[in-house]
């Protein structure tokens, strides 16, 4: 099954003329991590917005682990949180502390947050970095990816 699927998405704002997205089709892989990489403009953020029902797509169909955008946005909530690119992590707070925060913002009980962020962490192979604050990542790897970190503000995943 894929995470997402999209089918010749497209997306015009009101009030303009040029197409924000125009014929988006792809497929993205369940359990891997992957990067949708262009230029400022591109339309990056208005097709995760679709994915994640924040926005309706002008034409065209978007999947997320084989439900609609449009006609399943409930059942797409509880599976799908973006953090926006004005959002970046807090460098005193630790990984267990940022995965929590958004399971509890989202509406978790304490119980359940804490199991889930314990999922998390195992499956990205963080558990034991579960208490680091993220000012002191530089350079972390596990089987999964690499973290490298630039100063206290940049830094970026790589996948393996």
């Amino acid at each position: 099954m894929f995470a997402i699927e999209s089918f010749n998405v497209a997306k015009l704002y009101k009030g303009s003329n040029k197409k924000a997205l125009d014929d988006i089709s792809l497929k993205i892989e369940s359990g891997k991590i992957s990067t949708l990489l262009g230029r400022n403009g591109a339309g990056k953020t208005t097709f995760v917005r679709i994915c994640s029902t924040q926005l309706l797509p002008t034409s065209g169909k978007v999947l997320i682990f084989g439900d609609d955008v449009v006609s399943s946005p409930e059942k797409i909530r509880k599976i799908v949180s973006i953090v926006p690119q004005e959002g970046r992590p807090l460098r005193a707070l630790t990984p267990w502390d940022h995965i929590y925060n958004w399971l509890k913002i989202r509406g978790e009980c304490n119980n359940s947050a804490s199991k889930k962020t314990s999922d998390i962490l195992n499956r990205l192979d963080l558990y034991c970095k579960r208490c680091t604050c993220l000012e002191s990542f530089w350079r972390y790897e596990t089987k999964n990816f690499s973290w490298y970190g630039y100063g206290y503000r940049d830094s970026f995943i790589v996948p393996r």
